[in-house]
């Protein structure tokens, strides 16, 4: 069987690795099938450096993290180095994951940061946010993608009984009335973790391409079964040679949703919390792009 070339030089994940077990080593040799030098990066690697975690207070304490940076670091290199990897193939650094703003001086700018969502209730100032769902279970943060590894779907309590999973509180009503309709599932507020880019540093990545700054138009009409979409960016700029130059008339802009996951160059920085969900900017390739 021929093995697959890795898309990216280098790409980043991380985790607290408290303790590493097989669950991690399965993940951490999937971002490596991706990247030809993987970063690992070892969240809480300090008392300094950590923070009470949105999704977990409880992630955060001291009996949560009995073991040091370096007993970590020790731990993680092992298991690589078992699974045949070189010491060439990957980095392993502190990577403090609720200060995004540190991230630049661990982290290459030129570095992949693979996609980790969460469904968030728990944003104070998200006007969606509330503390029960419409079948009065309590909302929650619930991570979806780690790293580009899916790890879980969202639930309301009758798809988590058949599924024999955790209501994780997204059951939805609709209609003037909502009580009587019947519940369904609905993500709260999309949450991206962010990147190291600034929007400057994504847009000098990109020779020929388009900037898009606010709502797109006909997202809702696009073909949820084969993810094909086409669209129309109504407030846009020009990017050429790295730079953003003028604005420009509407354009269409077209793709696969589900392929667009692969399409994903880097992460900005730069957080908005929208009707769509908790975002950084985004930056892809290969769109077609008219207008």
């Amino acid at each position: 069987m021929k093995k697959k070339t890795p898309i990216y030089d280098i790409g980043v994940i991380h985790g607290r690795f408290q303790i590493l077990h097989n669950d991690h080593i399965k993940y951490l040799l999937a971002g490596k099938k991706l990247c030809k030098h993987l970063i690992v990066g070892i969240t809480n690697p300090d008392p300094y450096l950590t923070r009470d975690s949105e999704t977990n207070s409880h992630r955060s304490t001291p009996i949560a993290n009995p073991l040091t940076y370096y007993e970590r670091y020790k731990m993680v290199q092992e298991a690589l180095l078992e699974q045949k990897l070189d010491f060439t193939d990957f980095s392993i650094v502190p990577f403090p994951i609720n200060i995004p703003e540190l991230l630049k001086y661990y982290i290459p700018i030129d570095a992949v940061f693979f996609l980790t969502i969460y469904d968030d209730a728990q944003i104070p100032e998200d006007p969606n946010m509330v503390a029960i769902d419409d079948e009065g279970f309590p909302r929650k943060k619930t991570l979806i993608i780690e790293n580009g590894v899916l790890k879980s779907f969202i639930f309301n309590q009758y798809y988590s009984q058949i599924s024999s999973k955790k209501n994780t509180g997204n059951s939805k009503r609709s209609g003037p009335q909502s009580y009587e309709s019947l519940p369904r599932i609905s993500p709260t507020t999309i949450s991206v973790v962010p990147g190291t880019k600034n929007l400057d540093d994504l847009a000098s990545q990109i020779n020929k391409g388009i900037l898009i700054t606010d709502n797109l138009l006909g997202m809702g009409h696009s073909n949820v079964i084969s993810g094909d979409f086409s669209i129309v960016a109504p407030n846009c700029y020009k990017i050429e040679n790295g730079e953003i130059k003028n604005p420009l008339e509407p354009v269409s802009v077209a793709g696969n949703l589900y392929k667009a996951f692969k399409q994903i160059i880097a992460l900005g920085n730069e957080i908005e919390l929208t009707s769509y969900g908790k975002i950084p900017s985004i930056a892809f390739k290969d769109f077609s792009i008219s207008g």
